[in-house]
């Protein structure tokens, strides 16, 4: 069990031994690749990761946000409409 800074450290930088691809959404599909850059080692990380660093700035998140939040807003409002009229799946109605 890693308990320790200096054990978390060794393991961070192990990358050997210790690897961050564990397949998991592509082996659902039957497939072996990793997600980028989430599952790669750190060298190739850091290269995928500068090119989305502008799109998860603050800045670029705050640019989403009010499209996000109409998006939201919409989906929201039609799963109440949906659940108000009590027809949650075609020919199926809540008692």
């Amino acid at each position: 069990m890693i308990t320790g800074a200096c054990d978390q450290r060794k393991v961070l930088e192990d990358v050997e031994t210790i690897s961050s691809h564990r397949s998991i959404f592509s082996s659902a599909l039957g497939e072996n690749w990793p997600m980028i850059p989430l599952e790669l080692q750190p060298s190739a990380h850091g290269i995928f990761r500068a090119l989305l660093d502008r799109q998860f700035s603050l800045r670029g998140v705050m640019a989403l946000e009010r499209n996000v939040r109409k998006q939201a807003s919409a989906i929201i409002l039609a799963m109440v409409l949906i659940f108000a009229s009590g027809q949650i799946l075609p020919g199926v109605r809540l008692p």
